[in-house]
């Protein structure tokens, strides 16, 4: 029983990660790998590798991995780098490296079928040539290393957090105005009809009522009643001061200034509904949002903010297409609220790696807020998008600004989301909102790479 049920798990985790978007095929991985231009270095010392480098060990001359398990364990992370080690050493003349090259490549994409779906990933070979015999050979590390993106944790939400409020409190601002604003909300009152209800289900159906409580302790019978609370909510305008952003601003939130540069091309976007991944190393960004809206929340170019930690704390075989949730929604109204809610956010996420379930929360986020004009959503470019297949229920154009891309690499994903919503994509340097006009067999430049559309599709071309 317990093989089925981990079978069974199995299966589910592989359909999720499996699928959607795909980038290459094993040819053309495998065609590009042999373009690359070997480093050449004399020994790779492995033990200097930091611990978002994974080695996936094969002996001298072997394409067989020594630890077949720990390369599928990878197939749920998200792999920034790849890099093919060898050495130069032959036993035969006759030996052809490349073939090795070849059959390791095709055993660690059989390993991670994932890899031919991301293309972002980063590849390069380095050659060993310290080697003088077979002896030398064996004791040098061959195989792939593997740079994994840091999976989210609790603890490094918290320092993420941290780190934020750290560098906001440093940005200098002043108190413009103070309002103070009525709120109304409605609020439920349960109260005792005077009645009780019977022990006995049959008897309720039957809408017997009894005075007292009796012997038998009878549950009493409620109502709902509805009214309206009325309270003063006290709401700061800020407006910055004429000084410099402080250094500890700038050290941690506009090394990649993205979000704000693509804004202020766009002056044109108001009433906006912003979609925010807020999962893992989104911090940058996330901080460049709450400053954007301290400054300009008076202009009300913000309408809602719908931020997204992909399931909240949910183990990734727990998250199903179209309800993974973590996503929270907040009127751009004030600033404090959206501080508040973004925190609250990171703070709930943490589950599992990878993919995000950016569509869900564009559907959730239009839904709550059907009256915005623009419908712009923040992603993590290093992040493939979960649920692709509910691409069809968004009939509303979405702008896509890309995230840690440094405009070389946009995610495949992303520019497919935009196409098929008849949206557009932006980087900290490009602007690409003719995407509708491109038809079958048209290419086009995004970033350092040219794209063939092909069936509905965007295939990669080449780079430039």
């Amino acid at each position: 029983m317990n093989r089925t049920v981990k079978a069974l798990a199995f299966l589910i985790l592989l359909i999720a990660f499996t699928g959607g978007v795909s980038a290459y095929t094993s040819d053309q991985i495998i065609s590009n790998l042999r373009k690359i231009k070997p480093n050449t270095v004399d020994k790779v010392d492995i033990r200097k590798l930091d611990k978002a480098q994974i080695t996936l060990k094969m002996g001298f001359a072997s394409a067989v991995f020594m630890q077949p398990s720990l390369a599928k364990s990878l197939r749920t992370r998200t792999i920034q780098k790849i890099e093919l080690i060898y050495t130069d050493f032959q036993l035969s003349g006759t030996f052809n490296q490349s073939e090795l090259n070849k059959a390791r490549c095709l055993l660690l994409l059989k390993a991670i079928p994932q890899i031919k779906e991301n293309d972002m990933i980063e590849w390069g070979v380095t050659v060993q040539t310290a080697a003088k015999n077979r002896v030398d050979a064996r004791k040098m590390f061959h195989g792939f290393i593997i740079t994994v993106r840091p999976p989210s944790s609790k603890a490094h939400t918290r320092f993420e957090i941290s780190m934020m409020e750290e560098a906001l409190k440093s940005v200098e601002m002043e108190i413009d105005s103070v309002e103070h604003r009525e709120i109304k909300k409605p609020r439920k009152k349960y109260l005792h009809t005077g009645m009780y209800l019977p022990i006995s289900k049959r008897k309720r159906v039957k809408g017997v009522l009894y005075k007292r409580k009796g012997i038998w302790n009878r549950p009493r019978q409620m109502y709902v009643q509805i009214d309206t609370v009325t309270r003063i909510k006290k709401i700061v305008h800020y407006k910055p001061k004429k000084t410099v952003l402080s250094r500890k601003y700038l050290s941690f939130a506009v090394l990649d200034s993205t979000f704000f540069t693509v804004m202020d091309r766009h002056k044109d976007w108001n009433n906006i509904l912003f979609v925010t991944d807020v999962t893992g190393s989104m911090s940058r960004y996330s901080i460049q949002v709450l400053l954007w809206h301290k400054l300009n929340y008076l202009d009300k170019r913000a309408r809602q903010f719908s931020f997204f930690n992909d399931g909240d704390n949910k183990s990734t075989l727990h998250k199903k297409i179209g309800s993974t949730g973590g996503i929270y929604h907040v009127k751009g109204e004030t600033y404090e609220d959206v501080e508040t809610e973004i925190f609250k956010t990171m703070n709930r996420g943490g589950g599992g790696d990878g993919p995000e379930n950016d569509v869900e929360a564009l559907i959730d986020g239009i839904k709550s807020c059907p009256d915005a004009e623009q419908v712009v959503l923040v992603a993590d470019n290093w992040s493939n998008v979960r649920d692709m297949e509910l691409l069809e229920a968004l009939n509303v154009p979405v702008k896509i600004i890309i995230c840690g891309s440094n405009s070389a690499i946009v995610n495949l994903h992303y520019i497919e989301l935009a196409y098929k919503t008849g949206g557009s994509i932006h980087t900290i340097e490009q602007d690409i909102d003719n995407l509708m006009e491109l038809g079958s067999g048209k290419s086009i430049k995004i970033g350092g790479r040219y794209y063939l559309i092909k069936d509905g599709k965007f295939v990669v071309l080449s780079h430039t």
